[in-house]
């Protein structure tokens, strides 16, 4: 599938949004899938080549867009995907999206209640240990939410 990149800003220092319009085509995604970029005829190469696995960044919503959000770096894919024009052009602002993103998912990120609630849990298992001088500590289950 052909992509040209639709809209590029900097959505934080260092970050950059590439929002890819798809063409006339729709591709079906949940949130959290990732897909393949091709860029064709990057300015910059190196040992990888020029494909990489991104994380929608997009509403499975958005009909006809795919967006990614990336942190710039050095490597020859990111400094490429940051200096191809809008729209397309000689520097081959087109890209080859795969139709069908991976099937893998975000894993749901580990909140602050969940550490605080691992941390509370080791410091009753090591007090107990502590205070009846047993091998093992206690058994102990911590709820959170």
């Amino acid at each position: 599938m052909q992509a040209k990149i639709k809209e590029k800003r900097e959505v934080a220092k260092g970050t950059l949004m590439v929002v890819f319009d798809l063409l006339g085509e729709e591709v079906e995604f949940t949130a959290g899938q990732y897909f393949w970029v091709t860029l064709l005829d990057p300015p910059y190469d190196d040992d990888k080549g020029p494909r990489r696995h991104i994380t929608v960044v997009t509403s499975p919503n958005d009909r006809g867009v795919l967006g990614l959000a990336t942190r710039v770096r050095d490597s020859a894919f990111k400094r490429s995907l940051a200096e191809l024009p809008v729209g397309g052009g000689a520097l081959g602002a087109v890209s080859d999206i795969v139709s069908q993103p991976a099937t893998k998912t975000a894993k749901p990120r580990a909140t602050t209640a969940y550490f605080i609630a691992r941390l509370y849990r080791a410091a009753l298992q090591l007090f107990s240990k502590a205070a009846t001088g047993a091998a093992r500590p206690a058994s102990t289950t911590t709820y959170h939410s």
